[in-house]
């Protein structure tokens, strides 16, 4: 395994050359108290509270980072939007007041803002969960049912339906309430003795139309209906001995119930 430390180059060099020249004559520069003041700023920050390295000093460190250091790969989604830390919790004795506000971290727990449009402040902060830290983000999609909003994965908790169901119902334009209603789309329970019927007349017709014996129409049966989406509907259930006998219908007129199956 190769140690060598990598060669920079001449350009590098050079840039880092003229740095350093000009962090000394900004030096140069300052007034002998301006030194004085800076010298004993150092030297405070130099002075150890024992806490680094522990879980709340790095989250506190990682919060002042995203926040003020233009350089930090997370600053755009935070100082960059206008996300800053409160003055209590900055400065030599930052640190400290962050733990006498916050407290030691419950474990399992990260630093949440309660509010996503204000900083990082005593007023705005609290332990939380990352299940509840994720649930309230900027992207999380909050939906409004009974004058009361909540993101979407709570109220899929709440009502006893998937997360999934209700964003499909979203994209299809439903409301607030729609999307959340137990009955927009309520199919019964059916045995396992019917459902081995219904996949076997799906591959009946399908075999069907593959070899030719069924013709699938082009536009819906439905008195009136001007839509070309059809699909293909049982029209006496599901007795083997009409599975191929299918009406066509358009997906509206059978989710409407204007046909049963």
């Amino acid at each position: 395994m190769d140690t060598r430390q990598p060669t920079l180059s001449a350009a590098k060099l050079q840039q880092r050359a003229r740095q350093a020249a000009t962090m000394r004559a900004r030096w140069r520069q300052l007034s002998e108290e301006e030194r004085s003041r800076r010298r004993g700023a150092l030297c405070v920050l130099c002075v150890t509270h024992g806490a680094t390295g522990t879980p709340e000093y790095n989250i506190w460190d990682a919060m002042k980072q995203r926040c003020h250091n233009r350089r930090h790969r997370n600053y755009r989604h935070y100082g960059g939007r206008g996300i800053t830390v409160c003055t209590r919790w900055c400065g030599p004795d930052g640190f400290e007041n962050f733990m006498n506000d916050m407290g030691p971290r419950p474990p399992g727990m990260t630093l949440e803002r309660e509010d996503n449009q204000r900083g990082y402040s005593p007023e705005n902060c609290c332990w939380a969960t990352r299940e509840k830290q994720t649930r309230n983000r900027r992207v999380t999609v909050r939906m409004t049912f009974e004058e009361e909003t909540l993101p979407l994965a709570t109220w899929a908790e709440r009502r006893g339906l998937s997360a999934r169901t209700i964003r499909a119902r979203l994209r299809r334009g439903a409301s607030d309430a729609d999307a959340l209603s137990h009955t927009l789309r309520h199919h019964p329970t059916i045995s396992v003795e019917e459902r081995r019927y219904r996949r076997r007349a799906m591959a009946a017709v399908s075999q069907a139309v593959r070899s030719g014996q069924l013709v699938k129409s082009a536009h819906c049966s439905a008195p009136g209906c001007a839509q070309t989406r059809v699909q293909g509907h049982h029209h006496h259930g599901y007795d083997p001995e009409h599975w191929l006998d299918i009406v066509w219908l358009c997906a509206k007129h059978h989710y409407q119930g204007d046909t049963h199956t």
